[in-house]
């Protein structure tokens, strides 16, 4: 057991967390370019349900030993709320994919960036470091670069994935502020295993029944959409969420949202190297503005290593 003021043995050396963080980002830059082929053979709601329960069902054999987490009220509203930030998030964001372009789907859900400290400042009556603002500056610069190389006019596709980045940037505020109360383990399935209900539900009413657009099986499970959906559902969500939450136990959530700025930045790059797509000085220029933002981020003074706050079970 470690108790207030202990240092969580992963966190003994001072940028562990942040580079949990950074890792977790890297990650999510594979999932843009698999879940746009994937989801091009199987519908986006049904995809959701498929991936996020397949990383549930990877949680599941670790939580016998949480059992006293399910029987508190307190734990069920935290984990509860976590999750329906994130499907509102990821939900706006798929849903705003089919009617703009990736790009500018990418440079929109990035706003988030802005809006962390903005909300905090605004909410929390909290005073952002102005070193963190003007990484922000750098940091949205970048990543416009990286998503506007071509110029593209506007749909009614971005209006729903700035949701996402509201959405997005409320979650990020809410971990801060909450997880150092719960476990991270059942606190992440709570949420898995929500994202992955409501999306079956939506996918059950509107998918299978209104629109009606679901394809053949044999088109949608082929052995290579398992494979990818397994490794999306399993490590590139269970293995994020978990690191994502032990690293922002530690780690302020305006600098957490500048180095999920680097998602862009790594996402440019499995897109040259699987996709194929040609590295431009633009987006060359974009990439090393996010880096910079995130190096700022994480060496401002504001944001030193949160070393308390930490309730953490491992009996």
């Amino acid at each position: 057991m470690v108790g207030l003021n202990s240092p969580n043995p992963l966190t003994k050396r001072k940028y562990v967390p942040e580079f949990l963080l950074v890792l977790v980002t890297i990650l999510w830059g594979t999932t843009f370019i698999l879940t746009k082929q994937t989801t091009e053979a199987i519908p986006s709601f049904l995809y959701m349900a498929i991936r996020f329960g397949m990383a549930f069902i990877a949680m599941v054999p670790f939580l016998l030993k949480f059992g006293t987490f399910f029987s508190s009220w307190k734990n069920w509203k935290i984990s509860l709320i976590a999750g329906i930030y994130y499907f509102i998030s990821i939900a706006t964001q798929t849903v705003g994919l089919q009617f703009t372009s990736a790009s500018k789907g990418a440079f929109i859900t990035s706003l988030g960036v802005i809006f962390v400290p903005l909300f905090i400042s605004i909410f929390h009556k909290r005073k952002v470091h102005y070193l963190l603002w003007i990484a922000v500056i750098i940091a949205i610069t970048g990543v416009g670069l990286l998503s506007f190389s071509k110029v593209e006019p506007i749909s009614w596709g971005d209006p729903l994935i700035l949701i996402c980045a509201i959405a997005y940037a409320l979650y990020v505020i809410y971990l801060d502020n909450h997880v150092h109360e719960v476990e991270i383990m059942p606190f992440t399935a709570i949420q898995l295993f929500l994202i992955s209900f409501l999306s079956l539900i939506i996918s059950l009413v509107y998918e299978f029944g209104i629109a009606q657009s679901i394809p053949a099986a044999t088109t949608m499970f082929s052995i290579k959409n398992i494979l990818v959906v397994l490794y999306l559902g399993v490590i590139a969500t269970t293995l994020t969420f978990i690191m994502q939450s032990h690293g922002q136990r530690f780690v302020s959530s305006t600098r957490a949202s500048l180095i999920f700025a680097f998602e862009p930045f790594f996402a440019t790059l499995f897109a040259i190297w699987i996709g194929g797509e040609n590295l431009s000085l633009t987006v060359g220029i974009g990439m090393i503005l996010v880096f910079s933002s995130v190096m700022i981020s994480i060496f401002s003074p504001q944001n030193s290593l949160k070393t308390t706050k930490i309730i953490i079970s491992e009996d």
